[in-house]
Order: C-alpha cells, then sequence, then structure tokens
C-alpha cells in the first residue's frame, strides 16, 4: 500500500497542491518557506492526527486546511479548523470505515515513518527497536535479572561486611589457636582459688601450731629437771603436744599447696581471654556466613550469566534485517563496530532498511532533511526503494529550474520535472 494522491489546501505554507506520484522516489524541492517541507508534513498529519500536526497546521489566510490521502485501499480525509480536526476513511468503493484512526495506526509506525529517525535515537532506543523488529522480547528476562543482580548486590554487601569483621578480629589476634577460642570459667576458677587459699591457710595455721608447740615443748624440757615430781603428767602432755605436732606435720609433709599466684594471674586476665575466645568464636561464625555469602554470589552471578546467554541466542537466533547487524540492551553494532560509528552511508542503509521493517503495510517512507545526503546516499536510497517496492517522500533545497522532482514556490506546485524516479 502505497499513496497513490496527495492533495491539500491551506495547510502550513500551501495554497492547493496535488500531487500524483509516479515512481518509488519522489522528490519535493524548492527554495526555504515555499511549502516543501509542508508537503511532507501533510502526509504526517493525515495518518498521525493530532500527535503529528503543527501547532498551527492552517494557513495564514485560510479558515481551515484540507488534506486528502488516497493510499490505495482507503482514501484519508483530514480537516482542520481552529478549534479542532476532524478524520474520515473510506474504502475504495467510498464506505465510511468505523475507528478510522485505530485502522490508521495499524498501517504504519510513527517511531519509523523517516527512516534517519532511527540514526538519532541513543544507543538504548536502537536496541529496542530492533528487538521489536526481530519479535524479541527482554521484558521478562530483564525483570528477571534485574532480581538477581539486586540479590547479587546484598549478597556482596554483606561478603564486604563479614569480610570486613573478619579481617579486624584476625588482625587483632594473628597467632590464636584454639584454645584461644574457649572462655575461661571465671566461677569455677574463683572456687578453685578459694580452696587453695583453704589448703594454704590449714598449712600456715599447721607452721604456726608446729612452732607454738615446739616452743611449749622446749620450755617443758627445760623445766624438766626441776619438775621432776609432774614428769608424768609433763609426759602426757608432751605425748599429747607431740601428737599434734606430728599431725601438723603430715599436713605439712603431705599437702600441695596449688600456685595461687598462678591461679591469681589466671583470673586477672580472663576477662581479656573471654573476650579474645569471644571475638575468635563470632570470626568463625563470620567466616562460615562469608563463605556462604560467596557461595550465593557465585551462584547468583552464574544466573545472571546464563539469562544473558540466553539473551545473546534469543538475538543470535533472530531474523535480522541486515547481515552482520547485532544488538544487545546497549546498543547496535554492524560488523562489530557500534552503530553510531559506522559510516554514513552504513547508517543511512541500516537506518531505512530498519524503517521499511516496521512499516510492512503502508509502504510510505519521508526524509525532511534530504539536501543533507549527496548522490551516493541517494542513490542507495533509489536502490532501496526499488528492491524493497517502497515509495519515499524526500526534501531537498532545491530551485533549479531542470532539478529533478516536485518544485514548490509560494504553497504551490511551479514544475514536476521527472518527478520521480
Amino acid at each position: 500500500m502505497k499513496i497513490v494522491k496527495l492533495t491539500a489546501e491551506n495547510f502550513k505554507r500551501l495554497k492547493a497542491v496535488e500531487i500524483t506520484p509516479d515512481g518509488n522516489m519522489v522528490i519535493v524541492r524548492g527554495e526555504n518557506a515555499q511549502g516543501k517541507t509542508s508537503v511532507l508534513s501533510a502526509i504526517w498529519a493525515a495518518l498521525g492526527g493530532k500527535k503529528c500536526a503543527p501547532d498551527r497546521p492552517i494557513r495564514d489566510d485560510g479558515d481551515k486546511a484540507e488534506i486528502t490521502l488516497d493510499i490505495g485501499d482507503y482514501v484519508v480525509t483530514r480537516v482542520f479548523t481552529p478549534k479542532d480536526t476532524y478524520l474520515t476513511v473510506k474504502t475504495r468503493d467510498g464506505a465510511k470505515v468505523a475507528n478510522p484512526q485505530q485502522i490508521l495506526d495499524g498501517l504504519f509506525n510513527a517511531i519509523a515513518f523517516d527512516p534517519l529517525s532511527f540514526s538519532g535515537m541513543n544507543p538504548q532506543e536502537q536496541a529496542r527497536m530492533l528487538a521489536k523488529i526481530v519479535g524479541v522480547d527482554f521484558d521478562d528476562l530483564n525483570a528477571k535479572r534485574k532480581t538477581l543482580y539486586d540479590l547479587r548486590t546484598d549478597c556482596n554487601r554483606d561478603v564486604n561486611r563479614l569480610a570486613g569483621e573478619c579481617a579486624g578480629i584476625t588482625s587483632r589476634y594473628p597467632e590464636a589457636t584454639k584454645a584461644d577460642r574457649e572462655p575461661v570459667d571465671v566461677s569455677a576458677l574463683n572456687m578453685v582459688y578459694q580452696k587453695a587459699q583453704a589448703v594454704a591457710n590449714a598449712v600456715d595455721m599447721a607452721k604456726s601450731r608446729i612452732t607454738t608447740h615446739s616452743e611449749v615443748v622446749r620450755r617443758l624440757e627445760s623445766d624438766k629437771a626441776s619438775l621432776l615430781q609432774q614428769i608424768k603428767a609433763i609426759d602426757a602432755e608432751i605425748a599429747e603436744e607431740m601428737d599434734v605436732i606430728a599431725e601438723s606435720q603430715s599436713v605439712v609433709k603431705d599437702t600441695i599447696i596449688p600456685d595461687i599466684q598462678a591461679i591469681l594471674d589466671r583470673i586477672a586476665t580472663a576477662g581479656e581471654h573471654n573476650k579474645k575466645a569471644d571475638d575468635l568464636k563470632r570470626l568463625d561464625l563470620l567466616d562460615t556466613a562469608l563463605r556462604v555469602s560467596e557461595q550465593e554470589t557465585s551462584r547468583l552471578s552464574a544466573e545472571i550469566t546464563e539469562i544473558d546467554n540466553e539473551k545473546s541466542d534469543m538475538v543470535t537466533g533472530a531474523s535480522l534485517p541486515v547481515n552482520g547487524l547485532e544488538f544487545d540492551e546497549n546498543g547496535v553494532t554492524f560488523k562489530g563496530t557500534p552503530f553510531k560509528e559506522c559510516a554514513d552511508s552504513e547508517k543511512l542503509k541500516i537506518s531505512t532498511v530498519i524503517a521499511m521493517r516496521l512499516n510492512p503495510t503502508l509502504r510510505v517512507l519521508r526524509i525532511t532533511n534530504g539536501s543533507l545526503l549527496d548522490n551516493k546516499s541517494m542513490q542507495t536510497l533509489d536502490d532501496l526503494t526499488k528492491n524493497e517496492d517502497f515509495q519515499l517522500w524526500i526534501e531537498r533545497v532545491d530551485s533549479s529550474k531542470d532539478g529533478p522532482g516536485i518544485l514548490i514556490e509560494d504553497g504551490e506546485v511551479k514544475s514536476a520535472n521527472d518527478a520521480t524516479r
């Protein structure tokens, strides 16, 4: 489906024009501010309606603007008044169609109506456009990837935090042993101390008793000569004292006094040791958590890689419009070169082919800044439109009498010298 005939009256700079294209490339030319841009805008506005119309669609000396576009199967009539716009779409036999704008929206892709618009997109927009053409939908995979990416970010945050805590504890106790990880039971150690102290007290008491009672023995022995009359009683008392001495000597001889100072030293250092033990136990827990987080990060990274590979396989298996063209979410490449770095001729060809793929029904494209294209580029467009059976309307600044195309002057068709290619 192509444009068979365009009629426009009082639209922008146009007074009244009627163009019946004959060929694949329709060149609309003229000086600036003469109405050539209005011709291409008329096609755009007729098909797209308000969203594609200029702010002031009516010529300054007119009270309304009217555009009629014969596209073969349908005849589109768009009327602009100062207050609104009205659309009528009729079939070839003259029957009005319901929901006319909906019909038109289904015929062409507004985004790709101008091939050069693809070149002006940023890389991400170009990638989305190509994905649409080949039917690749990344939305579900992107959502899953984002979820995994966020989870991996959280895991990496835990890994960094846990690794930092582990490093801090390890730096404080670089030569920690297994015994350092067991806390000291201060309560039990105090009981050991109390028992040891009781033993030491008993020994001290025994020593004191030995000294005291030995003195008694010496005094009694010195008095023995003068106290013979009391010898039996004294001997009995001596025997008793000797029993006490023997008992005390047994305590002194057989009892081993614990190292009380060592116990006190352990009590004094128990707090520091227990802090070290707690830190080392926490180090063990943190190290376990660190390994778990690292494993989870690796797992999530593997899933993200799997998704990226799946997306790559989807693109590899897609039928792209130009050989050597590839894309991912970040942009488009041609034979390994980013699209924006390709030669202008390559970009023009690729953009035009993409626009054609997006407009399979209404096989019409337009280029509003055709004056920027050299003869080689014009020949490329001519070849493409012929090979793909498309109609291209292109605007160029050219007011020569013998130049190719439709010459517009003061809002009207001045001449048509080989108007179409």
